[in-house]
């Protein structure tokens, strides 16, 4: 499931969807090679990227402490199958794995 709000900004959500399964592609094909390639999936986040409400929505996180769990993660080598996901983002990108998919797609977009 992208991590955006897929009816609002379609465009935006494919292009983060095609950038997973391309670095996962890469990841695979450089596996024998010395190089670590990460993907940082950023869940909702207070920035002005849709306008200046965004920053202030108290459903996004809040970019330092985004910023701050990111830092902890890439220091301790916390990010499994190359992915930099932090606590609050985890449920999203397991939900269809989880059987959530439904419940949580309808949470980041309501009616």
């Amino acid at each position: 499931m992208p991590s955006c709000r897929g009816p609002i900004f379609p465009t935006y959500c494919a292009s983060k969807a095609f950038l997973h399964y391309w670095l996962q592609s890469v990841r695979h094909q450089l596996r024998n090679v010395p190089i670590e390639v990460l993907e940082l999936a950023p869940p909702y986040v207070q920035t002005e990227l849709t306008g200046t409400q965004q920053a202030s929505d108290p459903r996004a996180m809040p970019l330092d402490a985004y910023v701050a769990e990111v830092m902890q993660l890439l220091a301790r080598g916390d990010h499994a199958r190359g992915e930099v996901l932090v606590e609050r983002d985890r449920a999203r990108r397991s939900a269809e794995r989880d059987g959530r998919y439904e419940e949580i797609f309808a949470a980041m977009n309501p009616s």
